[in-house]
């Protein structure tokens, strides 16, 4: 933790530089100084923490959580985060005393907030908001993994389940879908090899809300299709687990048992009160495919309900990207690219074509080379210019583990050390580093 004085020192000449950028030139002694000083201060901070936060709560200048006193008020900073509309500045580390000194230069003349909130990829203003939000996504997500877990030991006890708590965890997972999708999002990386029907049951739940809420569907409608989505699997729980688990190749007798686990969570669910026919509709199609050719076999003017499709292109995307016993984990674009060999076949093609439009070429999570040599992840794709997401960067040219991974967001055209620029040039395994990709996204 850093000294209090250390942080008052740091606002001091970083507010100083602002100051007198309003009477004294760029390269002026009076401005240059200050600058210099605060980089010096900011260096110092680094080496308690790789990143520095600094924020504007209610007047008061926060360093690193430090509330920072002053007889006069730090005007010139409190200004900037105003303009920005923003409470809160990350500065990461790694960043250099020429980036630093620009940041200083564009920020001391921001008359509106023209300013990205990705200044470069070692500063980034956002909401302390913004973090709340990631919390409450994730303690809503811990939740549902939980509920799943405790319905499905209902059913293997042979209750009936109350369809109450997977309702109420529905409304809170369509709540922050519709406030923070991307967050949402990156949450469904997050995989269990031991509890795979857990959380493949939340994921799924959270691609579809979110696909649903992209193809326009609203209110009672979007919540059926996360409970339809939530408990899609509960037939499951009555196949012996050591077919669910076979990591080889299953019978034909194996296979005839698999195939009946939809029908037997329709009437599972069929059971449960307080449950709609959107859902059970779910429950019992969504291994149908589009032209039919799954299970349960029905007549060919069968018309399956648009939420089993929708439900169907997020059970195969997490499902394909997970690994399981019986298949290794594929990355989102191979993914991505296996399900559009598939489209008109397995999966109605405006839903997939709106799915892939809504992750992206580059999905979130996706691990990527890039031109430098450097390996990252990408963890905000770009819907307006798919080959250009952020990427955060955590290895070198030869493979190893940065200390303070850094950002590039490949739509500012930032150039490498021989001035070209910078892009993604393949996708590579996580396995490989045996990295958890989620947490990345989670930071």
């Amino acid at each position: 933790m850093p000294t209090l004085k250390d942080c008052e020192q740091f606002i001091q000449q970083l507010n100083t530089s602002l100051k007198n950028f309003s009477f004294y030139p760029k390269g002026h002694p009076y401005v240059a100084q200050p600058i210099k000083r605060s980089f010096e201060m900011l260096e110092l901070l680094f080496k308690e923490s790789s990143e520095i936060n600094i924020s504007s709560v209610e007047g008061i200048i926060w360093v690193q959580n430090i509330p920072v006193p002053s007889e006069t008020m730090w005007d010139f900073i409190i200004n900037i985060f105003k303009v920005k509309k923003k409470d809160n500045m990350k500065i990461m580390k790694g960043i250099g005393f020429k980036e630093w000194e620009n940041f200083i230069t564009r920020i001391a003349g921001l008359k509106e907030e023209a300013l990205d909130d990705q200044f470069s990829e070692f500063i980034v203003f956002h909401s302390i908001e913004d973090e709340d939000l990631k919390l409450k996504a994730r303690k809503v997500y811990n939740q549902a993994v939980d509920i799943v877990k405790n319905v499905i030991s209902e059913v293997r006890m042979g209750r009936i389940p109350k369809a109450d708590d997977v309702k109420a965890v529905v409304d809170n997972m369509v709540d922050m879908v519709l406030k923070d999708k991307q967050t949402m999002l990156g949450l469904s990386l997050i995989k269990s090899y031991d509890d795979y029907l857990f959380y493949h049951s939340v994921n799924v739940t959270i691609l579809s809300l979110a696909l649903g809420e992209t193809l326009n569907l609203k209110g009672e409608l979007l919540k059926e299709m996360g409970t339809a989505a939530m408990l899609h699997d509960i037939g499951k729980v009555s196949i012996d687990p050591k077919i669910v688990l076979k990591p080889d190749k299953l019978s034909d007798e194996e296979w005839e048992q698999m195939k009946k686990h939809p029908v037997t969570g329709y009437e599972t669910l069929k059971k449960m009160e307080g449950l709609s026919e959107v859902v059970l509709k779910v429950a019992l199609e969504h291994h149908m495919k589009y032209n039919l050719s799954g299970y349960p076999e029905v007549v060919k003017d069968y018309k399956p309900h648009p939420a089993s499709m929708i439900l169907s292109i997020c059970d195969c995307y997490d499902a394909m990207t997970t690994h399981r016993v019986y298949q290794r984990c594929h990355e989102p674009r191979e993914a991505l690219e296996f399900m559009t060999k598939m489209a008109g076949i397995s999966f109605e093609p405006n839903y997939l074509k709106a799915f892939i439009k809504m992750l992206g070429i580059y999905p979130q999570g996706t691990m990527v080379k890039l031109s430098t040599g450097e390996t990252g992840i990408v963890t905000t794709p770009n819907p307006s210019s798919p080959d250009e997401p952020i990427v955060k960067v955590i290895s070198d040219i030869f493979g190893n583990r940065l200390e303070s991974p850094k950002f590039y967001n490949l739509s500012k055209k930032p150039l490498d050390e021989k001035n070209q620029k910078i892009i993604i040039v393949n996708t590579v395994s996580s396995t490989w580093q045996d990295i958890e990709v989620h947490e990345h996204i989670a930071e």
